[in-house]
């Protein structure tokens, strides 16, 4: 099986940063923050908090790389020979099948879904099953674009248009500007036909209190009510609606393309990487402005940081290009840090344990109420449950202590799970429904590939995690080290790294890798130290911040 590394390493990473930073929403007591009278933190508290806000709004990463993956099954699929319409067939039924499954995960068996709430001692939420399925997470953004990106490229492919690849990339690039352009009408169309959509409330009588508008409720709501809303859901529901987040699946498409394309497309990566910067820019200055002038205060983009439509109309925007351009700019980082330096098969196996969380994904999305089990220890000590009885939220201590509690679960239960190739979970129902809509073509001999019932081939841990062919889009023999590439790379990112860390991290490694291909030279010798300087100025800050303390 063939595998982009550095697409496999990003999902992995996301739901691993995912499960960390759930386990304080759920469990962590918020009441120092909540309760009333002046409140004083330290300034790293604060910067903590500030990149928590940030980073919690990045689930629409998921959807950019979803759609990159996406697009690559459908240029191979093209390759194959398989028909646009076929391949129009393949993305609407796949779509609708995983936003089936999404509805389910929110509304039931997901972390704030029904079991969710039981894990958190609030059984009596049943009623979540019959209204949460209209809740329009990322995944349902996901599933949604699926569809759409599978018609536009179905109509884009007709009549040899596969091969016309410059004029889809400029189509794909008008439909990601429309998407941002129509999302105000798109909004204010929902508005129209609901007053307050979608955060405005209603009384239901069926659960005796109010409810959001966005939510039909099934066996209250007329039908028809059910299929407009559900509509509505879909152009202008929170957190994360189709407008304007499209624009980061169409962007997707193109950087998917790309890939495909090998050589002749070898500066994608650093075209995406100028314009996710451009746009977080734009969208910096813009956040800035808005807050500063009294459009919006700082406290709405708190509460709303991961719900684009909350942040109407002031601030969405600003916010989307900020997140979005950062997100942009990670994800054509990482691919021209792996695939374009010819080091896919060298980072796959680096990055394994990763990877396996990228693999199932959703499940592991679904099923993160197993942090149950790591808060239900602390139980086993008389004086713990005594301040802390369960299912109480706890301490900032108790939580941290929770964190890797929790990952050391899921590495243990995804080491187990993947010696039955992930039966069971929710890719494993996706895949084993998929087979039976179309069964996999018979080999040269009239003959299926034998395999056992609960295997499917989708979760093959030998072809997509211990063995896939590994994939370069430039090979490490093709690296153009005369013109010390990635000396000069690195050099770029250690100057990136004094405004984001992490950027100093990757030049180090690239700096000293620059010098067995490339030699010592003034680019990767002058990255290095100013990488390191630029750490330990940022290390000194924290412990600056930590005795400047702000009264609230």
């Amino acid at each position: 099986m063939r595998r982009f590394a550095s697409l496999d390493f990003i999902r992995g990473i996301l739901i691993m940063i995912m499960i960390m930073m759930h386990v304080p929403m759920r469990w962590y007591d918020r009441g120092w923050v909540e309760g009333s009278g002046e409140l004083r933190i330290s300034g790293l508290t604060l910067m903590f908090f500030g990149l928590m806000i940030f980073f919690g709004a990045w689930a629409g990463l998921f959807l950019l790389v979803s759609s990159i993956v996406n697009m690559i099954s459908i240029q191979r699929n093209l390759e194959k020979g398989i028909s646009p319409m076929r391949i129009v067939m393949f993305q609407v039924i796949g779509g609708l099948l995983l936003l089936t499954f999404a509805m389910v995960v929110e509304s039931t068996i997901g972390y704030h879904g029904y079991l969710g709430e039981i894990a958190l001692g609030n059984s009596d939420r049943w009623d979540m099953m019959i209204w949460r399925i209209f809740h329009m997470e990322t995944i349902h953004t996901i599933a949604a674009s699926m569809i759409v990106t599978g018609i536009v490229m179905g109509i884009l492919t007709m009549h040899g248009g596969a091969k016309k690849t410059k004029r889809n990339i400029i189509v794909l690039a008008i439909l990601a500007i429309l998407s941002i352009v129509l999302t105000l009408p798109a909004w204010e169309l929902a508005r129209w036909s609901y007053s307050g959509y979608p955060f405005g409330m209603r009384f239901s009588d069926l659960l005796g209190r109010d409810i959001a508008v966005q939510y039909p409720i099934i066996g209250e709501s007329p039908f028809i009510d059910v299929i407009y809303r559900g509509f509505l859901m879909f152009i202008a529901g929170a957190p994360e609606p189709i407008f304007p987040y499209l624009a980061l699946s169409f962007v997707g498409c193109i950087i998917g393309i790309c890939m495909c394309k090998g050589r002749s497309m070898a500066r994608m990566p650093r075209y995406m990487m100028i314009i996710g910067s451009i746009a977080s820019i734009i969208g910096l200055i813009g956040t800035a402005f808005v807050i500063i002038s009294g459009k919006e205060t700082y406290s709405t983009l708190m509460d709303r940081t991961y719900e684009l439509p909350g942040l109407y109309p002031n601030l969405w925007l600003w916010w989307f290009l900020l997140i979005g351009g950062f997100e942009l700019f990670a994800t054509a980082l990482i691919v021209r840090s792996v695939e374009y330096r010819g080091i896919g098969k060298r980072f796959g196996k680096a990055t394994f344990i990763i990877r396996r969380y990228g693999l199932v994904a959703f499940s592991v999305y679904a099923f993160q109420t197993v942090d149950l089990f790591p808060r239900l220890i602390f139980t086993l000590f008389p004086d713990l449950n005594d301040t802390y009885p369960f299912p109480s939220k706890v301490s900032a201590l108790m939580v941290l202590m929770m964190i890797p509690m929790t990952m050391l679960l899921w590495e243990v239960v995804l080491r187990a799970w993947q010696r039955i190739g992930f039966a069971g979970g929710l890719e494993w129902w996706m895949a084993k429904i998929t087979e039976r809509l179309f069964p996999d073509k018979r080999s040269n001999d009239g003959k299926r590939e034998k395999r056992a019932w609960w295997r499917v081939k989708r979760l093959d841990p030998s072809e997509y995690l211990t063995g896939p062919q590994w994939i370069d889009v430039i090979e490490s023999s093709e690296m153009d080290h005369r013109h010390e590439v990635d000396s000069r790379f690195s050099f770029y990112l250690s100057l990136g790294g004094a405004l984001i860390p992490p950027l100093s991290v990757l030049a180090i490694f690239i700096s000293n890798s620059a010098k067995k291909t490339e030699g010592k030279n003034s680019y990767n010798v002058i990255g290095l130290w100013w990488s390191i300087i630029c750490l330990c100025a940022w290390v000194l800050t924290c412990g600056a911040l930590t005795q400047v303390h702000l009264d609230f």
